[in-house]
């Protein structure tokens, strides 16, 4: 396999973004760049520099009919990954779009979703249900953004046994119809299976700043942002427009088969 420089993989990514797009709108689906795709978008008129993912956000019941309809909708170099269709052995819990043919090398080894961008599912609750739903995404994180451990191993194997004897989509589902609320002062935050960071915990936000959506430029392509991106950049990341001295940076390595190059 070869490697990709880091420009190389984003431009992969905003051809997965682009067909995410079209295939959006010719369905009338919602949805809006988000954090960090939408910082890059706002700052820099594309990707951040050292930034190596994309992010997109959907309203819940977009999320659910883009992940009845789509599979098999892309071309055939673009895989859709969700475990409810069985093809997501990475313990992630959203949905991704995968450029087939290629993996990525990250400090937890080797993972087959390769160059790809994430599709995270948005939900409107009463801020009075944040605490709950924060221990819950902590549960889910025990198998994401950390190294593994006997421990987390094991927490991890009796949670997914239980999950899935249950089912993962009746367990979401339970949690999301018990907190979920069209009450008008609900906020909009991050799902549960996002797991538990700091950036998803904290944020939440009256749907009054993301819609109606806008458009914007990113990379020179149009796409959906939030009606008050300045609004929604500052409760994710303050002064958003300072650009820090510290970048964070994932420390990926992408590669791709040979025949594709």
């Amino acid at each position: 396999m070869i490697e990709l420089t880091l420009r190389q993989a984003q431009l992969e990514m905003l051809k997965l973004l682009e067909a995410y797009h079209d295939f959006c709108i010719e369905n009338g689906l919602v949805y809006w760049l988000g954090f960090g795709t939408l910082l890059g978008a706002v700052r820099h008129n594309g990707f951040i520099p050292w930034d190596d993912d994309v992010d997109v956000c959907m309203p819940r019941k977009d999320y659910q009919k883009f992940l009845k309809i789509a599979k098999d909708k892309f071309p055939d170099n673009i895989e859709l990954l969700h475990y409810s269709l069985g093809n997501n052995e990475n313990s992630f819990f959203f949905a991704k779009l995968k450029l087939i043919g290629t993996v990525c090398d990250t400090p937890y080894g080797i993972k087959s979703w390769g160059v790809s961008m994430d599709i995270f599912p948005m939900d409107d609750v009463l801020p009075r249900y944040m605490p709950i739903l924060n221990f819950l995404r902590k549960l889910v994180s025990i198998g994401l953004y950390s190294k593994n451990s006997p421990f987390r191993d094991f927490v991890k194997c009796v949670a997914n046994k239980s999950i899935t004897l249950i089912g993962r989509q009746i367990v979401y589902n339970s949690i999301t119809n018990s907190i979920t609320s069209n009450n008008s002062s609900s906020v909009v935050v991050a799902g549960v299976e996002m797991g538990s960071r700091g950036v998803f915990n904290n944020f939440q936000i009256s749907s009054k700043y993301i819609v109606p959506l806008v458009e914007k430029k990113f990379e020179n392509i149009t796409f959906n942002i939030p009606a008050d991106s300045d609004k929604y950049l500052r409760v994710l990341y303050g002064d958003y427009l300072v650009i820090p001295d510290e970048k964070e940076i994932h420390d990926m390595r992408f590669l791709v088969q040979e025949s594709l190059k």
